[in-house]
C-alpha cells in the first residue's frame, strides 16, 4: 500500500510550509489525484486520515479531486480526454499520444490559519 508512503510525504510538505510560516496552521488541503497516478483514491484518503490522528491534526479538512487523463496528440497537436482507455486522438486519429495531465498527486491548495494559541495573543 504504497498510499501510506504518498500520505507520509504530502503531510511533510504540509509540516513544512507551516514550520516557515510560524504561529499558522494547516486547516483546509486539496489534493488532486490524476485518474492514471496509480493511486487508489480512498486509500490515500484513508492513509491521509490516518496520519492527521496520529498527528493529532483530525480538525484539517481534507479534499481529494480526481482529475482525467488528458493527452496531446503529437502529429496533430490537439488536446483531448482518454475515456474508456481509448489512447486514439479524437481528432486525427493519430496513436502518437503525450500524456499532459491526470497522471500525477498534487498539493493544490493549503488554506493556512493563525493557531488558536497564538489568536489569544493578538
Amino acid at each position: 500500500m504504497h498510499e501510506i508512503s504518498i500520505a507520509a510525504t504530502i503531510w511533510a510538505q504540509i509540516n513544512a510550509v507551516e514550520k516557515s510560516n510560524p504561529g499558522y496552521e494547516a486547516k483546509r488541503i486539496e489534493i488532486e489525484v490524476g485518474a492514471f497516478s496509480g493511486v487508489e483514491q480512498i486509500l490515500l484518503a484513508d492513509a491521509l486520515d490516518l496520519l492527521a490522528h496520529k498527528q493529532e491534526r483530525a480538525d484539517v479538512d481534507i479534499i481529494l479531486n480526481e482529475a482525467p487523463l488528458v493527452a496531446r496528440c503529437e502529429d496533430c497537436l490537439t488536446d483531448f480526454p482518454i475515456i474508456s482507455f481509448s489512447f486514439t486522438c479524437i481528432n486525427c486519429g493519430g496513436k502518437r499520444l503525450r500524456m499532459i495531465e491526470g497522471d500525477s498527486i498534487r498539493l493544490m491548495h493549503l488554506d493556512l490559519q493563525l493557531r488558536e494559541s497564538d489568536r489569544q495573543l493578538v
